[in-house]
């Protein structure tokens, strides 16, 4: 839901095509995929989303997405405070409508502009 906003948004607004995006950083895998991944950077509680647009006073937006009735593991809730005290505004959102929400309002003088200047 949240990425079909995003490509419907980009027609008007092609940065955001190229500057939000997921980051692959969950799943299961053999442990010669993991041991690979990790040399590639793989990080333990990164974020799911990556809002790659700065938006004053913030350096980009970082949404971690869970399901109604879970939770933010404690790896992730770390990452979470550690972004945020780099710069970057975070949020954990239950649902797409709120990340979608969220977002638009992170991105609300950006999306007030014309198509031309972002």
């Amino acid at each position: 839901m949240f990425f079909d906003w995003v490509n419907v948004r980009s027609g008007n607004y092609p940065i955001l095509a190229t500057n939000i995006f997921s980051v692959p950083n969950a799943g299961k895998r053999t442990y010669g995929a993991l041991k690979y991944y990790l040399s590639e950077g793989l990080r333990s509680g990164v974020p799911d989303i990556l809002v790659a647009i700065p938006v004053h006073p913030y350096h980009g937006f970082f949404i971690e997405m869970k399901r109604q009735g879970n939770k933010p593991s404690p790896d992730q809730l770390r990452v979470l405070s550690n972004l945020s005290a780099a710069g970057y505004r975070t949020a954990v959102c239950f649902s797409g409508t709120e990340a979608i929400d969220l977002t638009e309002q992170y991105l609300s003088t950006l999306l007030s502009k014309s198509k031309a200047k972002l």
